[in-house]
C-alpha cells in the first residue's frame, strides 16, 4: 500500500525540501550515492506493485511506480532491479507525493539538474528519468479522468 502524505504539500515545496538536503553535500556524486543509499532501506514493492500496470515503459532497467490517492492528496512508491534507477525513482516521487492531480500535471521537476544529479546519468537513465515523471503524471491524470 502506498501512503499518500497526511498534509498536502506541492511539489515545489517537495523538491525545495530534498535540493536543500541534498545541498549540504559537497559533490554530485555524493549526493547520488546518498540517494542509492537512502533507496536502499525502501521496502520492496513486491510482486503486487511489480505487474505490467505499474511498469514504467520505455526505461532499460526494470522500473514500476505505483500510486495511491486519498482526499485528494497523492502518494507514489518505486522499484527497480538497478540501484541508480532505483535511486532516481524513489526522489521523483517523494517530490510528487502529497500532491494534488492539478499540481502533479503542472510541475516540472529539476531537482536532477539542479543538483548536479542528471549530468552524472547516461542520456538513458536522463530518459528514464523523464519516463518515470510520464508515468507519475499519467497515474494521477487517468484517476482525475475517472
Amino acid at each position: 500500500m502506498v501512503e499518500p502524505a497526511t498534509r498536502m504539500t506541492t511539489p515545489a515545496e517537495n523538491e525545495a525540501r530534498i535540493a536543500e538536503s541534498l545541498m549540504v553535500l559537497p559533490t554530485a556524486i555524493d549526493r547520488l550515492q546518498h540517494l542509492i543509499d537512502l533507496s536502499k532501506g525502501d521496502v520492496p514493492l513486491g510482486e503486487g506493485g511489480r505487474g505490467e500496470a505499474s511498469r514504467v515503459a520505455g526505461c532499460q532497467a526494470q522500473v514500476w511506480v505505483v500510486a495511491e490517492e486519498r482526499g485528494g492528496c497523492w502518494g507514489f512508491r518505486s522499484d527497480s532491479d538497478a540501484p541508480m534507477v532505483k535511486a532516481v525513482a524513489r526522489v521523483l516521487c517523494q517530490i510528487y507525493s502529497g500532491a494534488t492531480a492539478g499540481e502533479i500535471a503542472g510541475f516540472e521537476p529539476t531537482l536532477l539538474e539542479t543538483t548536479g544529479i542528471a549530468q552524472n546519468l547516461t542520456p538513458t537513465r536522463r530518459e528514464g528519468a523523464r519516463r518515470i515523471v510520464e508515468k507519475i503524471r499519467g497515474c494521477a491524470a487517468r484517476a482525475a479522468s475517472t
